[in-house]
């Protein structure tokens, strides 16, 4: 099963600020609606690999991105953390 790490944000305008963040620090990112599981957010939320989550914080910090909430996802189960 895939693992992976979903960040929310309380805007679209913060998304768009998070992509160009990590596309800048070379971190592997992709956009997509947030699952229904998941009751936060815009609507949009971003999908790192856990291998990616120290850099994505060290990205997001360096460049005062605001995050709202962070789950991490293994089978259709999600986990805020």
């Amino acid at each position: 099963m895939q693992k992976e790490i979903i960040f929310t944000f309380y805007n679209t305008n913060h998304v768009i600020a998070a992509v160009e963040v990590l596309i800048k620090g070379d971190v592997p990112v992709k956009v997509m609606s947030i699952p229904s599981a998941i009751s936060a957010g815009c609507g949009l939320c971003l999908r790192v690999m856990p291998e990616n989550l120290t850099r994505a914080f060290e990205a997001f910090a360096g460049n005062q991105v605001a995050v709202q909430q962070v789950f991490f996802t293994e089978g259709g189960q999600y986990t805020a953390i």
